[in-house]
């Protein structure tokens, strides 16, 4: 029986650190001989992602020479799968952002997977918060079946070489430690909000519709940032006064949340010896790869209200714990004495969870491991295939 065969076309070396979790599960799937691989995009671009420190030179060189190798409008892989005589493209989508589409490619593509796909898609717009909406294009709701939810892994070694990116993985899985001495983990890297766009700002790229900017000058008076939100969670967990939470802010002003930066090693060691792990939803109310990280360590993630959706869907209780709306809502308007009492109960129940970072993990490689997605996006393609027949 043939196997598929899985083509790459293009990959933005710019954002490739955002594929490799997608790559790496092909690689898989291709050693393990369920499908094949090659790539067939632009030789600079190969050369580019076969040589990281080209790439890191790029931008040594300035921010106009890496906009011409390797333009901001490319946030997408693209791709096709084929089996005998049958053909699917489809398209991934990394940008941070539930409501831009590159609409070129959603148009083209016959499948198109959104790695901050929305939980549903409103005719009112995505929902920023409880005051603001983001109006979605009109063609999405045309080309609405074509939209597959898709997710973010973390970075691993950077680039196309299995071995490298296996390596990179296994330390990860192999960080979770049986015994969970830090109950909350809770690290961020700035407590910084965003300003206002002015007409001496570089124009955004094109895609970026609402551009983070854009969004505080036309809002600035409706929302209000998420990172300026972290602080208030750090001195939350702080005061609890327990010696296993561990929470800090790298850069601040506010030496009361202050905490040192972390390398790379310490903090995957901190993620492996923590029980949860806590996030604030990021950019326009993205998921950040800091999910994965817990959970292939065997932590849980405490989270604001999640506004976007994974392939499968996460279990409450188990890998999440959400905490309420945060995210761009006014500081005004969040339940913080809600959030403070979720939080002391969250701490309970990291001190009763046993064995839970099994559970966890076992999760991980059931739903969410490099060849798991990788296999999703194969069968959702070849599903399509099947459709058409």
């Amino acid at each position: 029986m043939s196997k598929p065969a899985v083509v790459i076309t293009s990959m933005p070396p710019r954002t490739q650190s955002y594929f490799d979790w997608l790559l790496t599960g092909l690689g898989v799937l291709q050693e393990e001989g369920r499908a094949t691989l090659r790539f067939e995009d632009r030789w600079w671009n190969r050369a580019l992602r076969a040589h990281p420190k080209v790439m890191a030179a790029a931008w040594r060189m300035g921010d106009d020479f890496v906009e011409f190798v390797s333009p901001m409008d490319a946030v997408c892989l693209t791709g096709r799968v084929e089996l005998a005589d049958k053909v699917v493209s489809f398209a991934m989508d990394v940008a941070d952002a539930p409501f831009n589409f590159a609409l070129g490619h959603l148009e083209a593509a016959d499948l198109y997977f959104k790695c901050q796909c929305p939980k549903s898609f409103e005719p009112e717009g995505y929902p920023l918060n409880r005051h603001v909406r983001i109006p979605y294009h009109p063609e999405v709701f045309r080309l609405q079946e074509k939209i597959r939810p898709g997710m973010l892994g973390r970075p691993l070694a950077v680039g196309t070489n299995l071995k490298k990116n296996l390596r990179v993985l296994r330390q990860w899985e192999s960080a979770a430690a049986p015994r969970k001495d830090v109950r909350i983990f809770a690290s961020f890297a700035h407590d910084r909000g965003v300003k206002p766009r002015t007409s001496r700002d570089p124009l955004p790229s094109a895609f970026n519709y609402e551009s983070e900017n854009s969004l505080i000058k036309r809002w600035g008076d409706s929302i209000h940032h998420p990172n300026r939100k972290r602080e208030r969670i750090v001195e939350m967990l702080r005061r609890m006064e327990k010696a296993d939470v561990n929470a800090r802010i790298w850069r601040t002003e506010n030496a009361a949340v202050g905490g040192p930066m972390l390398s790379d090693a310490e903090y995957r060691e901190m993620v492996g010896r923590a029980a949860v792990v806590v996030n604030v939803s990021g950019l326009r109310r993205s998921l950040p790869f800091r999910f994965m990280d817990a959970f292939m360590s065997g932590a849980a993630v405490a989270t604001d209200t999640i506004g976007t959706r994974w392939p499968k869907p996460w279990e409450s209780g188990t890998e999440i714990f959400e905490f309420g709306d945060l995210g761009y809502e006014l500081d005004e308007e969040v339940d913080w004495k809600a959030v403070g009492k979720r939080f002391h109960e969250i701490y309970d129940w990291a001190g009763k969870s046993g064995e839970h970072f099994k559970v966890v993990q076992d999760l991980y490689r059931k739903k969410w491991a490099p060849q798991v997605y990788a296999g999703y996006v194969v069968d959702e393609c070849l599903k399509t295939m099947e459709e058409r027949s």
